[in-house]
């Protein structure tokens, strides 16, 4: 992977447009990779190559999670940009303050849009409070979809957020159309 990133396509920039400091363009790169998921949002589009360049350091999963569902909307024929909520609390003197609170993505297709947080973990109710606190904050009808690691169905909290894990929404082209069949509640709630 380092190989085909510095031969190919580090190479092959440099060489088009007749950069004159290289190194500079690797530190540069270097702080990009660094920082997918973080301060300003910038993604790779070959996670794979992104860890080869940083020789596998940096590898936190919910920055590589987040990379992996930019990509995957982007597949999908999605247009994506990140959620910014405003929102007014209060501050510990009881004074009204403005916040600013992020969600991943606002990802639109056509005609539909969806709020989408991307979460390691939220098995502690601590994390849930951190990583819903923005899709809670928000006062609209759309789609509010939590993606957790690992291979969980879809299923939907008593807040209407669905929440699904990554295996099942990359492997599931129409994830994000994930409807609760409410038959199935009557069946196995009060078939008794």
């Amino acid at each position: 992977m380092k190989n085909i990133f510095n031969n190919v396509y580090l190479k092959d920039v440099v060489g088009r447009n007749h950069i004159q400091n290289a190194d500079e363009l690797d530190i540069l790169l270097d702080i990009l990779a660094s920082s997918i998921g973080a301060n300003l949002k910038y993604y790779f589009t070959d996670v794979g190559i992104r860890n080869a360049k940083l020789n596998f350091r940096q590898q936190e999963p919910a920055h590589i999670m987040e990379n992996i569902v930019y990509n995957e909307l982007l597949l999908r024929g999605c247009n994506v940009d990140v959620g910014i909520i405003d929102v007014f609390d209060a501050d510990q003197k009881g004074k009204r303050i403005h916040k600013q609170l992020e969600v991943d993505f606002l990802a639109n297709r056509g005609s539909q849009r969806y709020y989408i947080q991307v979460a390691y973990d939220i098995a502690t109710e601590e994390k849930q409070i951190q990583e819903l606190k923005s899709l809670r904050s928000i006062s609209d009808s759309l789609k509010k979809i939590v993606i957790v690691n690992g291979s969980l169905k879809p299923w939907r909290n008593e807040e209407g957020f669905v929440i699904m894990g990554m295996k099942y929404f990359l492997l599931n082209a129409d994830s994000l159309e994930f409807r609760w069949d409410f038959r199935l509640w009557d069946n196995m709630f009060f078939a008794q």
